[in-house]
């Protein structure tokens, strides 16, 4: 098929085309349905604890805007879960008030989007929860639709659906499409750009739309709009060597940094704005400190550091105390007698926050290749955790262990009633999920074992002397490298920056057999060239 026919089949397809849209948007229902079956057989949308922290700030956010009373200020942790047999609240303005004296507010605030935090108490209090599992399966669906169409050449609906089924059961977008957070936005960011970075061909319409998804993903959460920058740094970079110049759109820079920008510009006005409102800033929780503190040289620094010295730091309040992990030393207290930052008095949290960048600093010096070591564990450790284990803390999980806050969410939760008027009956562990759990990971690492052993030995045939063979799938090979480095990128943020979880991988893991299938010619160009050499 001669590029010219392609150009053309892809420009009658296009997403926005009359004819084209109409496809497009039945293929994208069906496919989005079909993307919305774990979660229906789960009987309710996948929860994670933090959930209940962005449906608190939405709430908060829509009673500030419609005008709540004036001299109180709502608290997430404020209130009790809903007693036996008690309905779901009729209106948003019904949490119980307090002030923000702690800083519980602008700490929690500071690290949750308030873009998704709104987005996930409208639809789930105003509407239906499964509104968001139905949003989210359907951009995911759009996108993926999209990618083949691109890397194909052509449409083929069945192989759409197919596709779609397999990633849906066989790999962790499943959970994560229909997860109630914002983890699954780094996937629609990372394929929006990759379309945006390759396909030259596309209307403006699809180019504006998929740089909104870009900008609006990127406000979904901070590691998001990290990967927003390796994008536009990779964007660049590859506008300078004239082998690669030639296989990527020139506007996709000004396209990647226009999203960037205004995302980073309305999560500045969303700070300035709460800033004025509760007269403290938002700033996120002390994950750096957590994190060197769990590595280790922090705690061998502040030991040392506190012994001298009482007073060295603030966070000396915390020498001595032997925390299981990063996470303990932030959320902990509340679930355990040791002392934590979220329960510490608001004059504490602001002075461990200003202290921590010279905290951190004097511990990697004093430490350096402990630290270093400790990071690039924690970097491969994130690089290969691809599982969906989150399964196991969702609603149930958080009514059993997190009643300090209020459950305002799982009243809202379908199907949830029964297990608010009778918590012990219910349990969020069964064999279903273990078994998922399971083929979801044996998947998944298969998966980016296979891809980057394929990467590899494509590589290495390109630069061997009879490599100019492959040439015309340079293309293709300079994307599967993007997703490579996308994978890298996003273990080294979350591993080394914050910590290691599986959905912080496993929210981007399922963009790998999507790439496999789309690569499926040039793949097999390779196969043929590997077996000529033979």
């Amino acid at each position: 098929m001669s590029q010219q026919l392609k150009t053309l089949r892809l420009s009658a397809l296009s997403a926005f085309g009359q004819t084209g849209f109409q496809l497009t948007l039945g293929l994208t229902l069906v496919c989005a349905i079909i993307m919305m079956i774990p979660a229906l057989l789960n009987g309710r949308p996948f929860h994670f604890v933090d959930f209940n922290q962005y449906f608190s700030i939405g709430e908060i956010i829509t009673e500030r805007v419609i005008g709540a009373p004036e001299g109180s200020l709502p608290s997430p942790q404020a209130g009790s879960p809903p007693s036996a047999g008690e309905s779901a609240p009729d209106q948003a303005g019904t949490a119980p008030q307090a002030t923000d004296s702690d800083g519980y507010f602008s700490t929690i605030a500071g690290g949750r989007s308030p873009a998704y935090a709104l987005i996930a108490y409208l639809l789930s209090a105003k509407l239906s929860m499964w509104l968001l599992c139905l949003m989210q399966t359907a951009i995911a669906a759009w996108l993926i639709i999209r990618f083949l169409d691109f890397s194909l050449g052509e449409r083929r609906p069945y192989l759409v659906i197919g596709v779609i089924a397999g990633l849906t059961f066989f790999t962790a977008l499943g959970f994560h499409a229909n997860l109630t957070m914002p983890d699954i936005y780094a996937g629609f960011l990372s394929v929006s750009a990759i379309l945006l970075i390759f396909q030259k061909e596309m209307s403006r319409v699809e180019t504006l739309a998929l740089t909104a998804m870009i900008c609006a993903s990127a406000l979904m959460h901070t590691t998001i709009l990290l990967l927003g920058l390796v994008f536009l740094a990779l964007s660049v970079a590859y506008l300078i060597p004239a082998w690669s110049r030639q296989h990527v759109r020139r506007l996709a820079p000004a396209c990647l940094l226009g999203a960037v920008v205004l995302s980073m510009a309305a999560l500045w006005v969303y700070g300035f704005a709460a800033e004025k409102l509760t007269g403290e800033p938002l700033r996120s929780p002390p994950y750096l400190i957590a994190r060197v503190m769990d590595d280790g040289p922090g705690k061998l620094h502040l030991e040392a550091a506190c012994a001298r010295n009482p007073d060295a730091y603030a966070l000396c309040a915390f020498a001595g105390v032997d925390y299981e992990n990063h996470n303990e030393f932030i959320w902990g207290a509340g679930q355990t007698d040791k002392p934590g930052f979220i329960d510490s008095p608001a004059d504490l949290k602001r002075a461990l926050l200003e202290e921590q960048g010279r905290f951190v600093l004097d511990s990697i010096s004093a430490y350096p290749l402990q630290q270093i070591g400790a990071s690039l564990e924690n970097m491969v450790a994130q690089f290969f955790a691809v599982s969906i284990q989150e399964i196991d803390e969702g609603a149930v999980h958080i009514l059993h262990n997190y009643r300090g806050d209020s459950p305002q969410a799982l009243a809202y939760t379908p199907g949830f009633r029964p297990c608010l008027q009778s918590p012990d009956s219910c349990t969020e562990a069964n064999v279903f999920n273990t078994a998922w759990n399971g083929l979801v990971y044996t998947a998944d690492l298969a998966a980016l074992v296979g891809f980057m052993a394929i990467l590899g030995t494509w590589s290495w045939y390109r630069v061997s002397p009879s490599g100019a063979a492959l040439a015309g799938q340079d293309r293709f090979l300079l994307m599967a490298w993007t997703i490579c480095l996308l994978l890298l990128a996003n273990a080294f943020v979350c591993g080394v920056a914050s910590g290691v979880h599986d959905r912080y991988q496993a929210r981007l893991i399922w963009i790998v057999p999507l790439c496999l299938v789309g690569l499926y010619r040039p793949i097999s160009q390779l196969r043929d060239h590997a077996l000529s050499r033979r």
